[in-house]
This record gives C-alpha cells, structure tokens and sequence, in this order.
C-alpha cells in the first residue's frame, strides 16, 4: 500500500510503503478490484487529512497576490498523475508528441494493473488560482533569473502588479528565491499520525464496504 504526496512536480514526491496489515490485505480481498479500491482510497484521502492540514498552515502565501495562495490549493486526491508524469519525461527526452502520448498510455495501462492504492498531497489546479504552476519554486527555491514576455503584446513588455501598480518592464531579472519548503515539513511532521490514520481508517471503510454488500445480498434474495 503506497500512499504519496506530489508538492508540484514529479521531482519532489515521495511514497510511503507500508507493510504488515495482513488482515486488511485479506479483507480487501475479498471485495472486487473497484470497490476494494474505492474503499482503500477513501480510507487513504481521510487519513491525509492531517498532512493536508499542516501544509495549509505552513504554506508561504503572499498576501496580496491572491491568485499566488498555495494553501487554497492543497488537497487529498485519488487522481492519478501517472500519465502526465510519463508524457512530460517522454517530451523531456525528446520523444516528440506521439512518443510522449504512447508513454502516457503505457503508463496509465500500468497503473491500473498494480496493486496499490495513491493518493496524491499537495497543491492541486483550482480555477483562478495558480499553485501549482509556482508551488515547487517556493519548496525548493529557484536561482537568479531573467523573466521575458512569453507572447510579445502591443507594448512588448510584461505587465506585472508590484504592490497594487502595474508596471510594464521589457524583461525583469529576478534575483531567485530561497526555499520556503511547506510540503517536506507537513510529510515529515504528520507521516507517523497519518500511518495510524491508515489502518484505523482501512477498518472503518472496510466494515462499511461488506455491510453495504450484505445488505445488497439480501434485497437480490428477497
């Protein structure tokens, strides 16, 4: 059983292995493949909650900029990154758009063939907001820089807000950033509770998974 955590980019997940749990194993067993994995991951998604909550806090947000809050972003999800991660590192490698669609495939095949169970910690796409585009930069920090329009406007300058003004330089160079590191503090501060949270939880789901199927057994019968 895998729970993970992804603060922004594939660099920066980490993975936290469990073993033992025989009994559990052996009860989701039991269940189909789909429900056994809709049960372990609710167990999952409610056992994060506290990493969740402690990277909220931690979160380096600016103030101003409201667009930039990394903690209104942070959430649990069960959503599977695989496939994106395959097709960035296929574009990275310079396999071309068709490379990287077949290794987004072939990954997602094999995500769905193991027997584990993810979810994913971090900040996620909200609209009007732009976590995750700037969330790994605040974790691990980034060096000097020189920022240039992406796409030249009538001006062919950027058009930034500094402070409530706009100001509309031709490039910016930007000194860099030290890291505000938020998700590695949360995932070190809560892992031991939400490892607990596992098993207590697993339990629950599981116990409400089997009374719904006898339940449903005994409406076919009658």
């Amino acid at each position: 059983m895998a729970p993970s955590r992804r603060p922004g980019g594939s660099s920066g997940r980490v993975t936290i292995k469990m073993e033992g749990l025989k009994e559990l194993d052996a009860a989701l067993a039991e269940f189909k493949k789909a429900t056994a994995r809709s049960v372990a991951q609710r167990a999952l998604i409610k056992a994060a909650q506290p990493m969740v909550d402690e990277a909220k806090r931690l979160a380096p947000d600016d103030p101003v900029t409201r667009r930039s809050n990394i903690a209104e972003s942070i959430s649990v999800s069960a959503r599977s990154v695989a496939g994106n991660d395959a097709f960035a590192q296929a574009m990275r490698a310079g396999l071309g758009k068709a490379g990287a669609v077949d290794a987004k495939r072939e990954a997602l095949r094999a995500r769905a063939g193991e027997g584990t169970f993810v979810v994913y910690v971090g900040p996620a796409r909200k609209r009007g907001l732009r976590g995750t585009k700037i969330a790994h930069l605040l974790e691990f920090g980034v060096g000097p820089h020189v920022i240039k329009p992406r796409r030249l406007n009538a001006s062919k300058r950027l058009s930034l807000n500094v402070g409530g003004d706009w100001v509309r330089p031709g490039v910016v160079n930007h000194p860099g950033l030290r890291p505000h590191p938020f998700m590695r503090p949360a995932f070190e501060g809560t892992k031991g509770e939400v490892i607990t949270l596992i098993a207590s939880e697993l339990r629950v789901e599981i116990s409400k998974a089997a009374e719904r199927a006898r339940r449903r057994a005994l409406r076919q019968k009658g």
